[in-house]
């Protein structure tokens, strides 16, 4: 396998290994957001002591009245986007893929188009109250309280239920050279390292349909139509989220703040992470678009 399939990663807590107020902050996580696992930012999150303690404590109250979650699906709406050519049913099952994967292929598409805009106003948010800290708003929860205790009002917004049958994760130490070199035309740098986004390692189960994507998807995403469109939704993150975030409530005194090189550690973690989740949101939606 090559070097690049080996390249370092930004540290993560894997949800495995969450225990005790981590993982019930996980738990939330996934149940908000719709969706079967907790995404990076979080994980990274968690790798700090006491950060997403706090950051879960002061930017809940709009997870659980949905205000980040709408906030995102409505910039997602606002796009766009010129279509991939489509694949048909036969061209899938020459590529491997049978009805059973057909349908993993567009729940994983699903799963990101839903989940990592959710990641944008979330970080736009965080970025905010970092930056800003004047919150007086009220979001409609109590922000200390986790599922089961008080503080959601009656009537509270309800998460969609999340996606199902999603495809596993390949590790790509257990490709063959060709498909790993494959698999790492995807990878994205991240901070001082680097990831493959989920959706590639997923489809890296059918390797001629990953070779597909690369094909379609690389030039699209070199090229300067996907530049004008990530643009767009950076703005439409960008003017939602200072509005979702001012009607927070304050950021909570019981837990200890980040320091400000742990502010800076998360700023920066957000910047990142925002360039990598408008490809999910734009490439999720191509290739979901183009299946049959």
């Amino acid at each position: 396998m090559s070097d690049a399939a080996r390249a370092t990663v930004m540290e993560e807590l894997a949800e495995s290994d969450a225990t005790g107020h981590i993982a019930e902050i996980y738990e939330e996580v996934r149940h908000y957001c719709g969706v079967p696992y907790v995404s990076s930012m979080q994980r990274y999150l968690a790798t700090m002591p006491g950060c997403l303690e706090w950051v879960w404590a002061a930017l809940r109250p709009a997870m659980v009245n949905g205000a980040v979650q709408e906030a995102a699906w409505a910039c997602v709406n606002s796009l766009s986007l010129t279509p991939l050519a489509p694949v048909s049913r036969p061209a899938l099952r020459l590529f491997g893929v049978d009805g059973e994967a057909e349908t993993a292929i567009r729940a994983a598409c699903d799963t990101f188009v839903r989940v990592s805009p959710i990641n944008m106003i979330f970080g736009g948010c965080l970025r905010y109250v970092l930056e800003n800290g004047d919150l007086t708003g009220d979001a409609g929860a109590a922000p200390g309280a986790l599922m089961g205790d008080e503080g959601a009002a009656p009537g509270a917004w309800t998460p969609p239920k999340p996606v199902s049958n999603l495809p596993a994760f390949v590790d790509p130490a257990t490709l063959d050279d060709s498909q790993a070199a494959v698999l790492s035309e995807f990878r994205r740098a991240l901070g001082d390292g680097s990831f493959i986004p989920g959706p590639y390692r997923m489809f890296a189960q059918w390797p001629a349909y990953l070779a597909h994507v690369a094909i379609e998807l690389g030039p699209v995403l070199a090229g300067p139509g996907y530049a004008a469109d990530r643009d767009a939704l950076f703005a439409a993150i960008d003017a939602s989220a200072p509005k979702v975030a001012a009607g927070l409530p304050p950021a909570p005194t019981d837990l200890p703040a980040p320091s400000r090189q742990e502010a800076a550690l998360m700023l920066a973690a957000v910047a990142s992470y925002r360039q990598t989740s408008s490809e999910m949101v734009i490439a999720g939606t191509l290739l979901r678009n183009a299946l049959p």
